[in-house]
């Protein structure tokens, strides 16, 4: 009996996965402005919009989007010898070369890179401690950085890298958009 290619929760989660990435923020410019004799972001709203648009693939695990999910989903697709074991994807050149083996090396590169991006950072501060809700473990840190004005550069950091991540997750958009991504309907 034939079976779709796609569980319904792949299928979504493809789709949210490429719509989310289709326009996410990538480079965010930090606008500085000068506030007397002191400098500060001129542009937080934007930097913090951005970095709330990221959360649910950088941060949120548990989101079918984060983008461990998305690997651990799409992965094993990749070169499948057993059809019992479900959609195998192949990447083939136009001349009909086999590069699926170079693809899953490139993905897998792509994936420790933004693991080892994002465990240098702090965005369980970021999201937990400032940008989402004060959460009490975060209160002492967020005081101090904001009146000590480090709290820019905790923006800064966080925001500067996302372009970084985009492009790291670009070869991963475009196989689930090239396998999974339904034409979307008329208004």
């Amino acid at each position: 009996m034939p079976t779709e290619i796609l569980t319904p929760y792949e299928r979504a989660q493809a789709v949210s996965f490429v719509t989310r990435l289709d326009v996410i923020p990538t480079r965010c410019t930090v606008e500085i402005k000068k506030d007397g004799d002191k400098f500060r972001i001129g542009n937080i709203g934007i930097l913090r919009s951005a970095l709330n648009e990221w959360r649910p693939i950088i941060e949120l695990e548990k989101d079918p989007c984060h983008y461990r999910k998305i690997h651990n989903a799409w992965f094993p697709k990749l070169g499948r010898t057993n059809p019992l074991d479900g959609l195998r994807v192949s990447v083939i050149e136009d001349n009909g070369a086999d590069r699926t083996s170079a693809f899953k090396s490139i993905l897998a590169e792509r994936h420790r890179a933004i693991t080892t991006v994002l465990r240098a950072l702090d965005y369980d501060y970021l999201y937990n401690g400032i940008l989402q809700h004060s959460d009490a473990r975060h209160s002492e840190k967020y005081l101090a950085d904001y009146i000590s004005g480090n709290l820019n550069y905790v923006l800064w950091k966080h925001v500067n890298v996302l372009g970084f991540i985009f492009e790291m997750l670009r070869p991963i958009h475009q196989l689930v958009n090239q396998v999974a991504f339904p034409t979307p309907g008329p208004l």
